[in-house]
């Protein structure tokens, strides 16, 4: 059906391409701090830049600081990460 095509279309235009490579850098989203009164007016929930090290799945991601340290909370969510272009 027609209706079926542009629901199709809307979400295909929306969809987000993943494509993780090791060495890229990504800003992480900071969830914990999200909520309402847990953060300041003007305070950046998007933390410091992180290097991609391994890919542990389809959306697992392993992260480094840019003083080789690894994360200490294990693989993240790759939805949680956005491109760091400098």
């Amino acid at each position: 059906m027609i209706q079926d095509k542009i629901k199709k279309k809307n979400h295909d235009m929306r969809v987000k391409v993943d494509d993780f490579k090791v060495n890229d850098i990504f800003l992480k989203w900071d969830a914990r701090n999200e909520e309402k009164g847990k953060c300041g007016k003007f305070d950046s929930l998007w933390k410091s830049p992180y290097m991609l090290v391994l890919v542990c799945g389809t959306h697992a991601l392993l992260l480094e600081d840019l003083t080789r340290e690894t994360l200490s909370v294990g693989p993240v969510n790759g939805r949680f990460l956005k491109n760091y272009f400098t």
